[in-house]
Parts: C-alpha cells; sequence; structure tokens
C-alpha cells in the first residue's frame, strides 16, 4: 500500500521511499481548503462550552483551521475591562485531536497552538504589518481582534481570532503526522472547549483570561454569541498504485505530530532549579513555557525578571541550552521578530529537532529568583513520535 511499487520497494531504503511518496504527492495531488461545519454557542458556561467535530473522510489530512468570534460584554456599572497578556488565544481553553485510535495528537490550550505559530511561521500569529504602505495595504479586515479595553456599564468588543491546527508537520514537503482519512469505518475526532470564564478580577490569575478587570472588584461580564467555524485542509487525487492503494509516505503516517500542553507539577524556590522530564521515544520540535509566578505578585506574569535561567538539560548535569530571559528573547527576536506574551517564553529546535534517545533524561530547568505563593509552570512540547510508541512514552512530569 505504502511503497510507490513493488520493483521500487526492493531497491529502495524506507526513507528513501518516504521521500518519493512525498514528492508524488507534492507534483500531483490536489490541495483542498473547505469549511466542514460550524456552530453558535448563544452563551458560554461549563457544560455548553464544547464542539466536537467528525473530520470529513476523504484524502490525506495536512491541518484544520478555526475560526472562533464573539462578542464581549462589561456588565459592571464602573470597572473597565483588559486584555490579558494572552488575550484571544485564551478563546478556546483547549483544543483536542484524537486519531483513529483514540490515541490524542493534540491536547492542549488555544495559547499553546499560537506559541507553535509563531516559531513555524517565524511571525506573530494573524497579526498585520505597520506600515507606510500608499496603496492600501495593512490591517482592513478583522480577522484578529480583541480591543484593548471592554468600557463599563454594557461596554461590548467582538473577538475574533483564526486557529491552525496542524496534522502534519508543517505545510510544505515535511509530512510527518499525515492520516490519509479515505477508510471505511475509522474516524477521528476534533473537539474545541470554549473558555467558560473568560473574564477575571483584578488580582486574579491573567494567565488563561481573555479579560481582566481594570481595578478591584467583582467584575462581571459574558461572552455570547460565539461562532466557530472549522476548515478543513487535506490533499486529494492521491496517486495510487496498480492495485488502487493511495501511495503515501510510509514513515510520514507512522509518525505523530503531537502538541501537548501540561502542568509541570513543578515547586519552585528561589534560586534552584526545578526539572521536567520530557517525554521518552521523541524528537523535539519546540518547548513553550508559561511561568505564572502566582496572582499574589505585582502581576502573576512577568517581563523575564522574575527568572534566572531556562535550560535543557542531560542527566541532570549537562547543558544542551542554557538561557537567561535577555538571551532567549534575543533568540527569538531574531527568528520572529517578536517577544513571547508576558510570562511565556519558547525554546524552539525545528531547525535541529532535538531526539530524546539521544539526550538520556532529557530534561527541561527552571530557575526563578522571585517566587510567589501559587506559581505554577505549563510545558507545551511540540514533537514527533513513532505511532507505535505512543502508549508506551514515559517520563513526562517533575523531577
Amino acid at each position: 500500500m505504502l511503497a510507490p511499487n513493488a520493483g521500487a520497494s526492493r531497491q529502495m531504503s524506507p526513507a528513501q521511499q518516504n521521500s518519493l511518496a512525498r514528492s508524488m504527492i507534492w507534483k500531483s495531488a490536489k490541495p483542498i481548503f473547505q469549511m466542514v461545519t460550524q456552530k453558535t454557542f448563544a452563551s458560554v458556561s461549563a457544560g455548553q462550552n464544547t464542539m466536537v467535530v467528525n473530520p470529513l473522510q476523504i484524502g490525506f489530512l495536512r491541518k484544520f483551521v478555526v475560526e472562533v468570534s464573539g462578542t464581549i460584554t462589561d456588565t459592571h456599572a464602573t470597572i473597565a475591562l483588559d486584555r490579558t497578556p494572552n488575550g484571544a488565544d485564551n478563546l478556546l481553553s483547549n483544543i483536542t485531536f484524537a486519531d483513529f485510535t483514540g490515541n490524542p495528537r493534540h491536547n492542549a490550550s488555544g495559547r499553546s497552538f499560537s506559541y507553535v505559530e509563531l516559531c513555524k511561521y517565524r511571525r506573530i500569529p494573524g497579526a498585520s504589518y505597520t506600515s507606510d504602505s500608499v496603496s492600501g495595504f495593512g490591517s482592513n479586515i478583522a480577522s484578529n481582534a480583541c480591543p484593548a479595553t471592554v468600557a463599563a456599564n454594557g461596554g461590548t468588543a467582538t473577538v475574533t481570532r483564526v486557529f491552525e491546527i496542524p496534522v502534519m508537520q508543517d505545510d510544505g514537503q515535511q509530512m510527518a503526522g499525515g492520516l490519509w482519512l479515505g477508510v471505511n469505518n475509522q474516524s477521528t475526532l476534533l473537539t474545541l472547549t470554549l473558555n467558560p470564564t473568560p473574564i477575571v478580577a483584578a488580582g486574579s490569575d491573567v494567565l488563561n483570561a481573555v479579560y481582566v478587570g481594570h481595578a478591584a472588584g467583582a467584575v462581571t461580564g459574558t461572552l455570547t454569541n460565539v461562532t466557530v467555524k472549522v476548515f478543513q485542509d487535506y490533499w486529494n487525487n492521491v496517486q495510487t498504485d496498480k492495485n488502487g492503494n493511495p501511495i503515501l509516505p510510509g514513515q510520514d503516517i507512522a509518525t505523530a505530530y503531537m502538541i501537548t500542553e501540561t502542568n509541570s507539577g513543578l515547586s519552585f524556590a528561589v534560586g534552584n532549579p526545578a526539572a521536567w522530564n520530557f517525554p521518552t521515544f521523541s524528537k523535539l520540535l519546540g518547548t513553550y513555557v508559561a511561568f505564572d509566578n502566582g496572582a499574589a505578585g505585582p502581576s502573576s506574569l512577568y517581563p523575564g525578571t522574575d527568572l534566572n535561567t531556562l535550560a535543557l538539560v542531560v542527566s541532570n548535569y549537562a547543558y544542551i541550552r542554557q538561557y537567561s530571559p535577555n538571551v532567549l528573547s534575543r533568540i527569538v527576536r531574531d527568528l520572529t521578530g517578536a517577544d513571547m506574551p508576558l510570562g511565556s517564553y519558547a525554546i524552539p529546535s525545528r531547525m535541529h529537532p532535538l531526539d530524546v534517545s539521544q539526550y538520556p533524561s532529557l530534561q527541561l530547568q527552571i530557575t526563578p529568583n522571585t517566587v510567589n505563593a501559587g506559581a505554577y509552570a505549563l510545558i507545551t512540547t511540540e514533537l514527533l513520535r513513532p505511532v507505535q510508541y505512543m502508549a508506551a512514552a514515559s517520563g513526562v512530569g517533575g523531577a
């Protein structure tokens, strides 16, 4: 099924067969992009905020694109709302994509997918550049909208975010993670969870919110009239062998591309490195950290001033990567043109994926210089893993 033809399979290595199948798809298959479904939520609350999507069972799946748009209303008489550091990325509190066997390829917040987008495309997700264009180019369509403030006493704002949910490693010829959906009696599932608490009061943890109260008080507000549109991107008209089977890149479809957000469970102390173990059987494309330093601080999300270092360490002593926040900021700026949101950090490795099997006991170390009560870290990993080892992967968690 997967080899281009029987004769070639006797002469070519699996890597060569994979490369040839990729090339055939790239040259002759048709990329299709279409809307799969949409749903409107009159209001959003816990238990009334989940959308389960059955993708079209056709073609070689590349990715989904999800458009979320709704209305934020500030119902407090005097307290206005301010956009949080992660803003509209928090419209989706969870995105889960499960393959044919029910294994989750993705399980992360909308914020995590934004981090991946930043490093994948090397630009701010969904943002339009400011320029002195005399030809009308610029930010003209509200495809990426989340006003900085919402006025009190009934003020409203339309909040829109377009998320990319990749299934393949990228949009080019790196097809690792792709799924052939032209299979009867098997299905994948995409589950989208809207944030049931998009508005929080001043002094609360803002990491997971869209808006926060401008001043102390029992802020009240709603997220209503939310429309979610799901689009599917796939290769159609894939070439077949003489038996009518699709010619697919065998190594790529035997590999899962995964985006997973995990509460590290780490305890933090000033000056002491806290270590988190990476999952085994993985090749890391990126590591993303949200360090929330407790709502009791001046802000739970700092501009790098509460950390000494972030590091990738092997066997607890050999450094693979070691950064101060300022140095890591420079690296991410050189790559993407921007810093991460407050309290968030990216350690990209797409140019040279880190194979965990080559780095025994690979750990992420976070060393803070300030620790407030309730400090915690969420860690997002973007990685490749052989499908056969998905259930066997181990080692995730604090050390």
